[in-house]
């Protein structure tokens, strides 16, 4: 934590073969992933201070390109569709997603180096929050500002996290390459 980063959530992947992510704001979670026992569905929580919980989202984990996500109240729609997803521009800067905060304002997680930071407007805009981490854990450091991105803010964070987990479909995985090569995916 810092002056210009004064909250900082730790980010608990410890569950990460189930999918499972928590933001931890001191030893109370905050928000987080979490699959269902039922199959591939995982809800994205946030916990009230009295522990209760809304379900922001659902997440349908169907396989490259066929991932579904619903907002409360909405329909099933492709996840690539529900906000812009994996940019490359000319200068190869690396854009993992942007999307509308609650403010109006168009927020963009990129990756500056190792690190992956969420900036307002484009790249170089006024950095709202950053994240350091490894396999197990993380911690993603927000300024006060960052709150205005609203709840899309965690969303979009826990999806890319959860993302990276998950375990790929495709010619690859069905033939059981990986097992003939000695590989595991």
């Amino acid at each position: 934590m810092s002056d210009i980063f004064p909250r900082t959530l730790v980010v608990n992947k410890e569950e990460k073969h189930k999918k499972d992510v928590r933001l931890l704001d001191g030893d109370v979670t905050a928000y987080g992933i979490f699959r269902r026992d039922t199959g591939k569905i995982a809800d994205i929580v946030k916990f009230a201070e009295d522990g209760t919980k809304t379900v922001l989202a659902e997440i349908e984990w169907l396989g490259d390109k066929k991932d579904r996500i619903r907002f409360p109240g909405g329909e099933w729609q492709r996840m690539e569709d529900a906000w812009d997803h994996y940019r490359i521009t000319r200068d190869r800067e690396h854009y993992l997603s942007s999307f509308t905060g609650a403010d109006g304002l168009k927020y963009v997680w990129y990756l500056q180096g190792h690190i992956k930071v969420l900036s307002v407007g484009a790249k170089g805009g006024p950095l709202m929050a950053k994240y350091v981490g490894n396999k197990k854990a993380g911690a993603l450091d927000l300024k006060n500002a960052a709150d205005y991105a609203g709840d899309m803010l965690y969303i979009t964070f826990l999806v890319a996290e959860a993302y990276k987990g998950r375990p790929r479909s495709g010619w690859f995985t069905s033939i059981g390459a990986s097992g003939m090569l000695g590989w595991s995916i």
